[in-house]
């Protein structure tokens, strides 16, 4: 850990001269959403059921989650809310730079 001058501390470890964040990792288990260290421990639980897809920002700073009801949800790193992207339908979603795909259903779209 270093420290800045406004005395936060920063999450990096240094390789040689480049500099690595740590990575989080999200992990699905029966619906349950959890956000871990990248040593495998766990930081906190973003959502207890319903989970079926989730992306976090290159940053580590967001999280899109789909659920089993289609929806596709925005939620903070400490798993507060931001908003419902996606109220139906919906059956992925990922972040690409600062945007966020949102895969529809096409189930019903085309026959």
């Amino acid at each position: 850990m270093r420290k800045h001058l406004n005395g936060k501390a920063e999450n990096r470890i240094e390789v040689g001269k480049i500099k690595h964040n740590n990575m989080n990792i999200l992990k699905i288990t029966n619906g349950k959403l959890e956000l871990r260290k990248s040593s495998g421990s766990l930081i906190r639980i973003i959502q207890s059921s319903s989970v079926i897809n989730a992306d976090i920002n290159k940053d580590g700073t967001l999280i899109v989650i789909t659920n089993d009801k289609g929806q596709v949800i925005l939620r903070k790193e400490s798993g507060s809310l931001i908003r419902t992207i996606c109220t139906s339908n919906c059956i992925n979603a990922k972040f690409s730079s600062n945007d966020i795909i949102v895969l529809p259903s096409l189930i019903g779209k085309w026959s």
